[in-house]
């Protein structure tokens, strides 16, 4: 996360990103640097500016929330009257319980769902009247009126439900398929996150679990071009690796794990897969699926036998 803000900040102005140039030699040492370096550097950028904002979206998705105390120590030390802070995440205890020791209950703001299923109604309603994948459906506003009600009401205040929904409706050709998909939808994430591990075919499910695998342990995001070899690792058998499992396409592995997955880009610009929402990992962490549950010990041992056996064999 402050990797990542650091970045940004340095990226917005030649002057700060001649500061970070400087600072950082090698170019590659931003990925290793140090808590205590990415603040002197974060407060390097926000000395330089006249005025600073920084959004810090889905807190409860951070993976480094043990140095979330450490970190907003550090800003209010700083006493940066130039520094605005807009922080969102679910109401989770360890997050408030940090950010408490920070701001008044004055400055929390607790979003009710009523409040979001406005956003979500804007939302839905602009996509089915832009998305090329609704073009179909543009002269038939009953169908739409239809899809936009059914989901808004079921979404209760969850902007990825409702954007699950939606993926599916994009594939439904006819109105008789929108009105079975409609008449199906789940009655939340887990629900549907399960309704997507069951429509996965067959033929891709193993690639999906050794995918979806890799992404919840491996700690980082994984390059593209590794995630179409790992979908041809299958340590049951000698040789684990099959040249000719490996995926041609990588994109391809969006398909096997339909929107359980998605691409983004590191700060190098690299093209990475990463799982679409943080509530996948904790289902597939949580619940026995078809592709299993993911417990950290067989998972932690599935990764290392095939880091192993794909350097022995291949």
């Amino acid at each position: 996360m402050l990797r990542s803000v650091v970045v940004q900040l340095f990226e917005h102005s030649p002057r700060l990103y001649a500061i970070f140039l400087r600072d950082l030699e090698p170019p590659d040492a931003l990925q290793k640097a140090s808590l205590e370096v990415l603040l002197k550097l974060l407060k390097q950028a926000v000395d330089a500016l006249e005025q600073c904002y920084i959004v810090l979206d889905a807190l409860d998705e951070c993976s480094e929330r043990r140095d979330l105390r450490s970190i907003f120590e550090e800003l209010v030390s700083w006493k940066a009257k130039q520094l605005h802070l807009f922080i969102a995440s679910r109401h989770e205890h360890d997050i408030r319980c940090t950010l408490q020791d920070f701001m008044n209950d004055t400055d929390m703001i607790k979003v009710e769902n009523a409040m979001v299923d406005k956003d979500i109604h804007t939302w839905v309603r602009h996509l089915l009247q832009t998305d090329q994948d609704f073009q179909r459906w543009r002269s038939k506003q009953e169908v739409r009126e239809e899809i936009e009600n059914k989901v808004v009401g079921g979404s209760k205040g969850m902007f990825r439900w409702a954007e699950c929904q939606l993926r599916i409706m994009k594939k439904c050709l006819t109105k008789k398929m929108i009105r079975e998909a409609l008449a199906k939808m789940p009655n939340d994430l887990d629900a549907t996150y399960d309704q997507i591990l069951r429509r996965i075919d067959e033929d891709h499910l193993e690639s999906a679990k050794r995918i979806l695998t890799w992404l919840v342990y491996a700690g980082t995001p994984m390059p593209v071009t590794e995630i179409a070899e790992i979908a041809a690792i299958d340590i049951t058998r000698t040789p684990a690796f099959d040249p000719g499992e490996v995926l041609e396409d990588p994109m391809d592995a969006l398909g096997a794990c339909s929107s359980l997955i998605t691409t983004a880009k590191t700060l190098t610009g690299q093209p990475v897969f990463i799982l679409s929402h943080y509530t996948v990992q904790e289902l597939l962490l949580r619940e026995e699926t078809r592709i299993g549950k993911l417990d950290i010990k067989s998972s932690g041992q599935i990764l290392a036998e095939s880091c192993v056996r794909y350097l022995l064999e291949y």
